[in-house]
């Protein structure tokens, strides 16, 4: 993305009331918007963030190591001074959110994020300790607050600070995965350009035919007219 590319979403993200990242198409759709999902239809697309067993054992090495030294340093020597008693609160309390950040990788909460294109909603996990009953918050897409940070997009909960990180693209490329996730998500829109949606096209055609073809929900810079593709990859 260009400077001047920066600059206009910045100014279009003031303007968006405070929603982040605006909710405007502008990019055609990259190859890895498709390849993170790990569900995809003319329904919803998911994205499973959930820790791989691999992983939950990577993550928990550091951690017990980090937890063995900290209860060292509480009960592994006598106390001679009020600097020994200093040391002592500053492991206890170092070992607080390692014990917390263990009993999250044991656990595992779900951390699938699911986008509803009918209902127009976003199903996310619920934060803070509400992860421990593995619930989940659903809250319109029109509301729900984006915004990106280097190689990663943020769904945000609303009213409050928690985000999650679902979209990533090492070659910078998050921004157009964005804009194909606006697209998929403006049911009003043909299906975003693919050959993973080819096969519900007809279908979402039909669907839109019987509402009479309603207004677009979210605005666009692009062509987003993909019934004409549909109709000449049937001909072939």
């Amino acid at each position: 993305m260009s400077f001047f590319e920066k600059l206009k979403r910045n100014r279009a993200e003031k303007k968006a009331g405070g929603l982040g990242l605006p909710k405007v198409i502008t990019h055609l759709p990259s190859g890895n918007f498709i390849t993170i999902c790990t569900f995809v239809d003319d329904k919803q697309l998911v994205f499973d963030r959930t820790l791989t067993n691999v992983l939950r054992i990577v993550y928990s090495i550091p951690m017990i190591v980090l937890i063995c030294i900290f209860m060292y340093g509480i009960f592994g020597f006598s106390y001679y001074g009020i600097f020994d008693y200093i040391g002592v609160a500053f492991c206890v309390i170092l070992t607080i959110p390692c014990l917390y950040g263990l009993t999250y990788i044991i656990i595992n909460p779900n951390r699938t994020i699911i986008f509803n294109r009918l209902e127009g909603t976003v199903t996310l996990p619920a934060y803070k300790w509400k992860w421990l009953n593995k619930e989940t918050v659903t809250q319109p897409f029109e509301k729900t607050r984006f915004s990106g940070v280097r190689y990663d997009i943020y769904v945000g909960i609303l009213g409050t600070l928690d985000r999650f990180a679902f979209l990533s693209s090492l070659t910078g490329r998050q921004w157009e995965d964005f804009s194909a996730l606006v697209w998929y998500m403006d049911k009003n829109r043909p299906l975003p350009l693919g050959k993973v949606f080819d096969p519900y096209r007809e279908k979402d055609y039909n669907r839109r035919k019987a509402e009479k073809f309603p207004k677009p929900l979210y605005p666009s810079l692009i062509n987003t007219s993909g019934w004409a593709e549909w109709k000449g990859a049937k001909k072939k």
